[in-house]
């Protein structure tokens, strides 16, 4: 259980930083993909943020939901990595 674990942590960050990677060297493209991933993401950051911040143009907060959202892709990107082999190393 705890090499699962280590495993899945891995397998995100790598995940989560090749995202960030792939930000900088390709942004336009790579923006039009995080949008449309993130879609599901920001009605629950919306939710999330109190009714006292104010949402528009506010870019620490967008940065944060953007973040936030690829930390929790990655995360479940990961999972499927570290489950999807484990399935395999049992087949063979």
């Amino acid at each position: 259980m705890k090499r699962l674990l280590s495993q899945w942590l891995l397998c995100s960050v790598i995940v989560f930083l090749a995202s960030l990677l792939l930000l900088h060297f390709f942004e336009e493209t790579t923006f039009n993909v995080f949008e449309t991933l993130l879609t599901p993401w920001l009605p629950i950051c919306r939710a999330l943020t109190p009714d006292s911040w104010p949402v528009e143009r506010n870019i620490l907060l967008g940065l944060m939901y953007f973040f936030s959202g690829a930390a929790v892709y990655s995360m479940l990107i990961g999972a499927c990595l570290v489950g999807c082999r484990r399935i395999l190393v049992r087949r063979s």
